[in-house]
């Protein structure tokens, strides 16, 4: 299948703003509380305030959102293969590397904040719990691309391909309680994104002739619904929140509705925007972007791999960290694919022998 340039150019986007805001953290996070400062995980700070805190609200407001719902757009040149051949394939191309790239990160960082396992065992067993920090993203897109593999060949598939997303939404704002097992919250945040893009789809010719008010009023929608999130790390201090208490207040007891909803409102407006402006793009500046987003996978990897060096060597300027894991991850991924064995394995690489698509 012919590669489409403009759909890699924007997963180029999304990973690009992946490493970005995990440079910020590893710049800005300290292991103490202080003044100023808000825990964004077990024994982990932020300061609140500054540029940085914005730019990393408008990167964690729709950057696996964007890497979602392409990967959705993605599966529709798969849906005609077995769906034993399908599972099997992405179970290569996503959770052979899901554990190796565990493995060697844990082996890279251990010690270091967020890897501090007790050891390998300690490691291991949370990496098939799915309660360690590892790369969650390949392990929920697999579980929803089966979700989606199968529910796709049953009767009404459209509809129950939109009941399934619903369904998320709905275990997301409190419908039930989700436990911390399985990436269950990653799966059921990505999973309606993945299907919003596998659904529009088809939809591609439509969103190139009406490029223009569908990227500005996506991107309308986006700023509303960013302010109401800004900034992300900081829940207390969100304008939703105080939305919500006010609705408490007249007896509206909607706040965990209302915050979910922005969250996915936010993230798909996001999306769309970014979709329609590139979609069918052709050019230099295409062609390039889209030479890291085909890399993706690795770059999202190795990155994951290097971020612990900077945190050992107390290198803390986020631009130098951004620049160098990106271009070195996209480096490293580079050589990695010319490897056989170490890119069939580490990469998922022998999903593309035929040229088949892998998001």
């Amino acid at each position: 299948m012919q590669r489409d340039d403009s759909i890699d150019a924007i997963r180029g986007v999304a990973i690009a703003m992946v490493v970005v805001g995990h440079a910020i953290v590893t710049a800005a996070v300290v292991s103490h509380s202080g003044p100023g400062y808000a825990e964004v995980a077990p024994g982990a700070f932020l300061p609140k305030s500054g540029t940085q805190g914005l730019v990393l609200s408008l990167v964690y407001s729709f950057q696996m959102a964007l890497f979602a719902f392409v990967s959705g757009i993605l599966m529709r040149g798969s849906r005609k293969r077995p769906l034993a051949e399908q599972i099997g394939r992405r179970a290569w191309s996503l959770l052979v590397p899901y554990v190796l790239w565990f493995v060697i990160t844990w082996f890279v960082a251990v010690g270091t904040w967020p890897l501090r396992f007790e050891g390998l065992g300690d490691a291991m067993r949370q990496l098939m719990l799915g309660t360690g920090p590892g790369l969650w993203y390949l392990y929920a897109l697999f579980i929803s691309s089966v979700v989606v593999y199968v529910l796709e060949r049953l009767p009404a598939s459209k509809y129950l391909l939109a009941a399934s997303a619903l369904a998320a939404c709905w275990v997301m704002a409190g419908g039930v309680r989700i436990p911390v097992y399985a990436h269950l919250g990653n799966l059921l945040w990505i999973h309606p994104f993945i299907v919003f893009g596998y659904l529009m789809a088809p939809a591609r010719e439509w969103v190139i002739r009406h490029r223009w008010p569908l990227a500005l009023g996506s991107f309308v929608a986006f700023v509303a619904t960013f302010r109401l999130r800004h900034p992300y790390h900081v829940p207390k201090r969100q304008h939703m929140r105080r939305v919500a208490e006010k609705l408490g207040e007249i007896g509206l007891p909607i706040g965990v509705v209302l915050t979910h909803a922005v969250y996915y409102l936010c993230g798909a407006a996001g999306s769309i925007a970014v979709y329609a402006l590139y979609i069918g793009r052709t050019g230099r500046l295409i062609r390039l972007q889209a030479w890291f987003g085909r890399r993706s996978l690795g770059i999202y990897a190795v990155h994951s791999a290097l971020l612990p060096i900077f945190i050992r060597a107390h290198i803390a300027n986020a631009p130098v960290i951004a620049l160098v894991s990106f271009f070195s991850a996209a480096g490293l991924t580079y050589l990695l694919e010319r490897t056989p064995i170490l890119g069939d394995v580490l990469l998922g690489q022998r999903t593309h022998r035929r040229g088949v698509l892998v998001s």
